[in-house]
């Protein structure tokens, strides 16, 4: 085998395997990164809305019949949508949900139903149900919202929840 052989048959496995580095490199972006990074915004989206919104929840009584109020219920219907569509993008969920990264399926799809339950307040709605709520919410998910109080729902609790609704 000539020195110029070895040369070329170096370089070329060197640029095939830097290929095929970055194609995969390029798949697992599409199909892990990305789909995590905008499950995480939209987490943050939902954080946001809810401490937006909140003036007009905790006073629904007032507020029940403005149209911003219609706007922030039709927003917590959108979010729960949103919520459970981006679970079902995002490749090896199980995995992430298990490495803690992201919340597990069940505590998504409870927290997607809270959010509807929240869009379906009404004027004669207690704030303690919509407090409640909230504070489910933010457990289950693992989301922030400045304005929930102390008594929010661990993820332990809200795994002890389910398990007693299945009962």
């Amino acid at each position: 085998m000539s020195d110029l052989f070895k040369i070329i048959l170096t370089a070329s496995i060197t640029l095939i395997g830097g290929v095929f580095l970055l194609v995969m490199t390029q798949i697992v972006t599409r199909l892990v990164v990305d789909p995590f990074v905008d499950f995480r915004r939209l987490l943050g989206k939902t954080s946001y809305t809810l401490a937006f919104y909140a003036n007009l929840f905790y006073n629904s009584s007032v507020a029940a019949q403005s149209p911003e109020f219609k706007k922030a219920s039709n927003a917590c219907r959108d979010l729960a949508s949103e919520v459970l569509a981006f679970s079902a993008a995002v490749a090896l969920y199980s995995l992430l949900a298990r490495l803690r990264l992201i919340p597990s399926r069940e505590n998504v799809r409870d927290a997607s139903r809270l959010l509807v339950g929240l869009s379906n307040t009404r004027s004669d709605t207690p704030t303690s149900v919509i407090e409640h709520q909230y504070g489910n919410i933010a457990a289950l998910i693992r989301i922030r919202i400045p304005l929930v109080g102390t008594d929010a729902m661990k993820p332990s609790e809200a795994a002890t929840l389910r398990a007693s609704k299945a009962k």
